[in-house]
């Protein structure tokens, strides 16, 4: 199955970055889809559905994809949002590390100065 997300998107008046947070996915993504790199998957289809509601979503929908780049297959284009995802992915987890990092600083500072206010000292002589 194949949904026109930019006929989608343009309707809706919104950019790629936009419409990927309504549906919660990546911009990358979007960019994929739009370029029919990829056939929606039932993940997607839902989450459209649910930004959107299934009647709206449903006229979007094709038998074939309205314009294909040449020289991709739906495997390589598969293969490239995999890619994007497992980026995103990744880049949240690196974000989520260094939240943890300076919260566990707080925590040590905070510990430390508790420690040497009842007269503990961090370096011992």
């Amino acid at each position: 199955m194949y949904i026109n997300i930019r006929k989608m998107r343009k309707s809706l008046g919104m950019s790629q970055g936009q419409f990927a947070d309504k549906i919660g996915c990546g911009q990358t993504n979007v960019s994929f889809l739009e370029k029919n790199l990829c056939t929606t998957s039932e993940s997607t289809y839902k989450a459209l559905v649910r930004a959107f509601g299934e009647d709206f979503v449903k006229t979007f929908e094709e038998s074939e994809p309205s314009s294909i780049i040449k020289g991709r297959t739906a495997a390589t284009g598969k293969q490239e949002v995999i890619t994007a995802e497992l980026l995103h992915i990744l880049r949240e987890q690196q974000r989520q590390t260094a939240d943890t990092i300076n919260l566990l600083r707080q925590t040590v500072s905070a510990i430390t100065e508790m420690l040497e206010r009842q007269g503990y000292r961090s370096n011992p002589s």
